[in-house]
């Protein structure tokens, strides 16, 4: 539903521990070349660890996919779940 990847569950009760923006290892972080002065953007991938809540999701996706989310959110179901698939991680295209 948010284009996250869990990393890492629970031994004991199999409850997620740990999320990925797939966003981040896929697309990498989008500029914005409307605006004349921008911050440098973070080469991390941004993770949730025990708290997740889908404002700070959202609002990350927001801040730095805007278009690769409004993509992503104009899938079916379906489609979500085959939307990062074919994609080749972010940090692999450089090479």
């Amino acid at each position: 539903m948010y284009g996250l990847n869990v990393m890492e569950r629970c031994r004991d009760t199999g409850e997620v521990v740990s999320v990925r923006c797939q966003f981040c290892i896929y697309f990498g972080h989008e500029t914005d070349p409307e605006k004349p002065r921008q911050y440098a953007k973070k080469t991390t991938k941004m993770a949730w660890t025990n708290v997740f809540r889908a404002d700070q999701f959202q609002d990350h996706h927001l801040s730095e996919h805007p278009q690769e989310w409004e993509r992503y959110q104009a899938c079916s179901y379906d489609e979500k779940l085959k939307f990062f698939d074919s994609k080749v991680p972010h940090h692999a295209q450089s090479f």
